[in-house]
């Protein structure tokens, strides 16, 4: 006896029969998707991940400045500038961003204040991890200046590095 030849069937497909597929092909089209949970969670997660980041990098202790170091002055105090220096370091970024956190600083915006704060001839502020050292060098004075009552230092540029009080006028012969 011969036997036909017998079909294979292919278990990794589904077998399904052709009034079936036209049946559920006609549900399919009536029915809307069914919205998941994590059709909703994953944008609004993604959402507060990124707007949580910032806070995280501008508010975390590990990311602020702890110490402020003053190098190079001989005349002006450096806890004057240290404390300048602390108050712009205060000020928020943007209204929401402190200025304390190391990725926030805006290095050049505080060089500039100090500079125009105190008439430094030379300043330039760095950040080493956690420690922003501020090295500024003072003008030098060469000329005393006399203007009606008023007694003036001035620097070999011209610019006037400081008015002479009363205890330093005395010491002064013409």
């Amino acid at each position: 006896v011969i036997l036909p030849p017998v079909k294979r069937l292919n278990f990794m497909k589904l077998h399904v029969s052709r009034r079936d597929e036209i049946h559920r092909s006609k549900l399919d089209r009536n029915r809307k998707p069914k919205r998941t949970f994590r059709y909703y969670f994953v944008p609004i997660f993604v959402v507060l991940v990124l707007l949580g980041i910032p806070f995280f990098f501008s508010y975390a202790s590990f990311f602020s400045i702890q110490e402020i170091r003053i190098e190079g002055l001989t005349t002006v105090v450096p806890s004057d500038v240290e404390n300048f220096a602390r108050i712009e370091l205060d000020r928020k970024r943007l209204g929401l961003f402190p200025q304390k956190s190391t990725f926030f600083l805006h290095k050049k915006r505080l060089q500039e204040r100090v500079q125009s704060e105190f008439s430094f001839s030379e300043t330039s502020v760095t950040l080493y991890h956690r420690e922003l050292v501020i090295s500024a060098s003072e003008p030098i004075a060469e000329i005393i200046f006399l203007n009606q009552a008023t007694y003036f230092f001035l620097d070999l540029t011209g610019g006037i590095v400081a008015p002479l009080n009363a205890s330093e006028r005395n010491g002064i012969r013409m």
